[in-house]
């Protein structure tokens, strides 16, 4: 079990980090600078779709990621595996969406570890890392991971 503080800290760095990227992709011109995206950049759980992202393009080559882009127009997301293209799908369609219409598309498809952080794991996890609880008898615990 991770120490509470340390993991605190380091979902904080990841969270600041999708931020940065985000940042990135708009001053690149690869996303448009609009009110979704700038209401995403406060939205923990699309950072930690946005670290799913991070992770397989650290972990991928160079010349594999100018494949799958060079396939964008013709082939979206061939090449990129399930969990980054699900961290996408949702991001897009269910959070982007919720932001700016307050309704999202899901689709049941999307599921494995992009779907439990759409929903709050890591943010869960975070908030247990850094708060106490308050029990109905008043007593204080800290929460546990």
């Amino acid at each position: 079990m991770p120490h509470p503080t340390g993991l605190a800290v380091a979902v904080l760095a990841q969270e600041e980090f999708a931020k940065s990227f985000l940042l990135q992709l708009v001053s690149d011109g690869a996303l448009p600078w609009v009110p979704a995206v700038r209401r995403a950049l406060t939205n923990h759980e699309c950072s930690h779709l946005v670290s799913i992202i991070m992770e397989w393009l650290h972990r991928t080559s160079e010349e594999h990621i100018e494949r799958v882009v060079s396939r964008l127009p013709d082939a979206p997301l061939e090449g990129v595996p399930d969990e980054v293209a699900f961290a996408i799908n949702i991001l897009r369609h269910e959070k982007m969406e919720r932001l700016t219409q307050g309704y999202a598309f899901k689709e049941a498809e999307w599921d494995g570890m992009a779907r439990r952080l759409a929903d709050g794991l890591r943010e869960r996890s975070k908030q247990r890392a850094l708060y106490i609880s308050v029990e109905w008898s008043g007593r204080l615990t800290p929460l546990l991971i």
